[in-house]
Parts: C-alpha cells; sequence; structure tokens
C-alpha cells in the first residue's frame, strides 16, 4: 500500500505536455517594433518571434469589360522618413514602406503619370488609394491594396491605418486561410475571401479597423473605389497608410511551425488511472 501511496503522491503533481502559443502583440511596421525587416525586389519580408509577414503592393484597374491587377510593385525603403505628408513627396512609383507604413504609388496606372498625383488636384503622399479615371473609353474604376502573406496562420484583431493630408481612412479587407491568385482579376479572388467594408470615424491620425480573423494566411487591405463599387467593395475614396495590427498571434490551428509546451497537472483522473494499474501489477506479482 504505501507503494501505491508513494507513487499517487508523485502522479498527482505529473505534467502532460500541451501547445501553448505567444499572446496577441501589436505589431506596427515602423522602426522602433521588435522586428526584422527584409526589403526585396517587390515585397518585404518583416518577422516577429512567432510568424512572418510578406507584404506586397497591387493595383486592381476595373473596367465594363475588363478586371486587372497590376503588380506586386517594386518594393521601396523609406524608412528614414518619419512624416509621409512632408517627405512623401520624394517617393518614386512602387511599394512604399516608410516610418509609419505601407503605401503605394502605382505608376503604370493608366492617365496618371506625375509622382504624388494619383487622386488629383494635389501632390499627396502615395498612400493606398481608391478613385475614378473619367475617361473616353472606358471609365476605369482603381481600387490599390496591399496583399500581406503569412508563413503560419494568424488570428488578427484589427488593422491599424494612418490617413494621408486628412483624407478618409475607410478601408476594404479581405482574409482567407489559404493563398489567393489574382490571374484573373480582384473580383475572381475576393469570390474565395471573406470581405469587410469599415469606415473610419472621420477623426484624424492613427485608426483601428476591427477584422476579428482567425486562421489567416493571406489579408488584403485596400481603399474603398470613388465614384463606384465593385465585387462588394463599397464606393468612397480614401488615402491611408497600413501602419501595423492590434492583437495578432500565431492561430492555435496553424499548419505550420512548432508550438513551444506548457506544463499543465495530470487531471485527477489520469492520477485514479495510474493508481489503478499499479496496483493491478502489484496484485499480479503476488500471485506469480
Amino acid at each position: 500500500m504505501n507503494k501505491i501511496i508513494s507513487f499517487a503522491t508523485a502522479a498527482s503533481v505529473s505534467v502532460l505536455a500541451l501547445p501553448a502559443f505567444a499572446a496577441p502583440i501589436t505589431l506596427e511596421f515602423i522602426n522602433s517594433a521588435p522586428t526584422t525587416s527584409t526589403i526585396n525586389a517587390n515585397s518585404v519580408d518583416i518577422a516577429t518571434s512567432d510568424f512572418t509577414v510578406s507584404v506586397q503592393g497591387y493595383s486592381a484597374e476595373i473596367t465594363d469589360t475588363s478586371d486587372t491587377v497590376k503588380g506586386a510593385f517594386e518594393a521601396r525603403d523609406f524608412r528614414t522618413c518619419t512624416n509621409a505628408n512632408i517627405c512623401g513627396a520624394t517617393f518614386t512609383y512602387g511599394l512604399h514602406y516608410y516610418d509609419g507604413g505601407f503605401g503605394l504609388l502605382a505608376g503604370d496606372t493608366p492617365d496618371v503619370n506625375v509622382a504624388g498625383d494619383e487622386n488629383g488636384g494635389g501632390a499627396y503622399a502615395p498612400g493606398l488609394n481608391g478613385y475614378y479615371i473619367d475617361r473616353d473609353d472606358p471609365d476605369m474604376l482603381i481600387s490599390q491594396f496591399a496583399a500581406f502573406t503569412f508563413d503560419t496562420a494568424v488570428d488578427i484583431g484589427g488593422v491599424i491605418v494612418d490617413d494621408v493630408s486628412n483624407f478618409s481612412r475607410s478601408a476594404w479587407m479581405a482574409y482567407s486561410d489559404s493563398s489567393v491568385d489574382f490571374s484573373m482579376g480582384l473580383g475572381d479572388a475576393l469570390a474565395s475571401m471573406t470581405l469587410i467594408n469599415s469606415n473610419d470615424d472621420a477623426g484624424d491620425g492613427l485608426f483601428t479597423h476591427a477584422l476579428g480573423a482567425s486562421d489567416v494566411k493571406t489579408l488584403l487591405v485596400g481603399a474603398p473605389i470613388s465614384g463606384g463599387s465593385y465585387a462588394g467593395i463599397a464606393s468612397g475614396g480614401a488615402q491611408f497608410y497600413v501602419r501595423g495590427f492590434e492583437d495578432i498571434a500565431a492561430s492555435a490551428s496553424g499548419d505550420t511551425g512548432t508550438p513551444g509546451v506548457s506544463a499543465v497537472p495530470l487531471p485527477a483522473s489520469g492520477v485514479f488511472l495510474a493508481m489503478g494499474l499499479l496496483a493491478f501489477g502489484a496484485t499480479k506479482r503476488r500471485r506469480s
């Protein structure tokens, strides 16, 4: 009996190794963030301790008869710029990674050939922009967006944006648990994704769009279109930078990577099972 009691005492403090996942963090695309950034030809990779996200810039050009996604555009390193409303005039065409977020100046958009002047009426810093081009034939709707691809599935609470020169920060967001193909256009890609249109509060500065998405492998963040809607994207112009994510963490059901382990006390039922097995073994030995 003493042996059984001694074993039960030990078993009561036994542990099982179960998966443990990192707590959600706020990830900001700024120089002071605890991340490692790599600037590639047409993407920017940002690595945290738990996952890596690759960022690319695209522009959807939509007419009555066509839906074409241009990109991914060349990635540009402007991290020495801390206020794009001031130094944005020096930005050149491409995906811009500056100390405050990601924006895009889509250089090959038809009829738009002045740096910083995609939206018309002024030399604005190149954030993500949605606008309408009035042409003789055909008219064109434009929605610029950033694509975020994660190496492991993540949960995301919200998307942080910042306005360009007090423009609207309204956005559309679409996410999927797999990769996305743009070869057939934006509308075809969105058909396989969950789409959310989110308005801002008509204020100024940073704003967080609530997302509440789980098991995300691909996230698109784009500007609503001034002058029209398309494939579920709401009408309404905007121009903003994507600053980062709120409450982001590797998903518990992530399909890559190896989670850590934590010690969890063995349930009482496990203790009793162990006691029973030991008692059975002791009885068998006495009969032998």
